[in-house]
């Protein structure tokens, strides 16, 4: 997990990571299959993005305890600019979902 400053607007930033996935020889064959890299873009700054290429913030984002434990330990007062409530607080209910 990391943060990154970019002047890239988020459609071309996406490019960029599928460029990366593609010259590191990821192969898309099966929907959420096996992967040797994945790079997502879970939050561009408060931006709300929906296309056929690119939803931010990433749709699966307060689902996923893997994605947001990590995301916690950069950005846990970052608000989600849809379910407006902060990291830490979407990893506390989903973990209690868990318990």
């Amino acid at each position: 997990m990391i943060e990154v400053e970019t002047w890239l607007p988020a459609p071309v930033l996406l490019e960029t990571l599928l460029a990366i996935e593609s010259e590191m020889g990821r192969v898309r064959e099966v929907h959420w299959g096996p992967r040797l890299i994945d790079l997502d873009l879970l939050f561009v700054e408060d931006q709300i993005i929906y296309t056929d290429d690119l939803i931010l913030p990433h749709p699966y984002i307060a689902e996923r305890l893997f994605v947001l434990e990590p995301l916690v330990e950069i950005a846990p007062h970052f608000i989600h600019p849809i379910l407006k409530q902060p990291i830490r607080y979407l990893v506390d209910q989903l973990e209690q979902g868990n318990a």
